[in-house]
């Protein structure tokens, strides 16, 4: 999904800091130090280097915010996540705080100047997103009623189902909606075509199952490695690796664990590892997406539990 424009940028304040018209070295460069895929494209740049050559500074493109600073990692955020962040000034750097990770906006230049771009350009994504959420939110709702009518003849039933129950017999069923509200930004909820066939393919998904949303593993854009979320279960398919998943059910019962090479979802004896470093993701944030569905499973549970008490 697409949240920037050139048009954007051009309302921010403080334009003397905002490049939209880049040389060939600073587009090379900035795309060669913040790692970033020829998937998305560059709209405007700020440069903190003395002589404009783009090795370090921010990047802003159609789909996230990169950063680049001096002796420090590159790091990205998804405008979703950036909306969400709380930003901060510090004595050098520009701090945004998101769940329980902390990132650093570059130096070297006027940080005053910095932060008021940072926030201007947060309250743009913020309303570029809720128009968009609104959109998906209205089209979604129709196509969910259309596929819960083929599924049952009888409307009133299928009402009651849908309000007051999260299990089909023992398995725990999600709506759009709820992974949404739980994915920090760092899910695609409109991958093309293509890709929605390969991650099914890849991660052996029943044809049965709504897909709703994935994180693409892959350089390119393929989507033929990551994770796949479903009504039913979350996906994984690693490199060379035979996919796993988990029921939503089994999921919430899992212990999420960060370690250098990955993230890991431990249950019983088995520990099964969540790698989406080629989609930009750190691990601190990979693991908050995860506890943050896990929270979700378990809300669900306790409601469904209640709502079954009183009756």
């Amino acid at each position: 999904m697409d949240f920037l424009n050139e048009d954007d940028l051009n309302k921010l304040p403080y334009q003397a800091l905002i490049s939209v018209y880049l040389t060939s070295d600073q587009l090379r460069n900035m795309r060669n130090v913040c790692r970033i895929p020829q998937t998305e494209k560059i709209i405007g740049i700020i440069d903190t280097t003395v002589f404009k050559s783009g090795k370090n500074g921010l990047a802003f493109t159609d789909k996230k915010i990169h950063n680049k600073s001096l002796w420090v990692d590159n790091f990205s955020l998804t405008w979703e996540a950036f909306a969400n962040c709380t930003l901060k000034k510090g004595v050098l750097v520009v701090y945004a705080e998101y769940g329980n990770c902390e990132y650093e906006f570059s130096n070297g230049v006027d940080l005053d100047k910095l932060y008021a771009v940072l926030i201007s350009l947060q309250k743009v994504i913020t309303e570029r997103i809720a128009e968009q959420n609104k959109n998906e939110s209205d089209n979604s709702s129709h196509q969910l009623d259309e596929s819960n009518a083929a599924k049952s003849s009888n409307s009133e039933l299928n009402s009651t189902a849908k309000s007051s129950k999260c299990f089909d017999g023992e398995e725990i069923l999600l709506d759009l909606e709820e992974i949404r509200k739980s994915s920090h930004g760092f899910i695609n909820f409109n991958p093309e075509v293509k890709q929605l066939v390969n991650m099914r393919r890849a991660c052996k998904i029943p044809s049965s199952e709504s897909l709703y949303g994935i994180i693409d593993n892959t350089i390119f854009g393929a989507a033929d490695e990551g994770i796949a979320f479903t009504e039913k279960a979350i996906y994984h398919k690693l490199d060379y690796e035979d996919p796993f998943k988990f029921t939503w059910k089994s999921f919430v019962d899992c212990d999420i664990r960060i370690a250098q090479s990955g993230v890991y979802a431990v249950l019983g004896s088995t520990k099964y590892k969540f790698d989406c470093k080629r989609s930009e993701l750190y691990e601190a944030q990979l693991s908050a997406l995860l506890k943050s569905l896990q929270s979700l499973i378990r809300e669900k549970i306790n409601n469904a539990a209640n709502s079954s008490a009183d009756d």
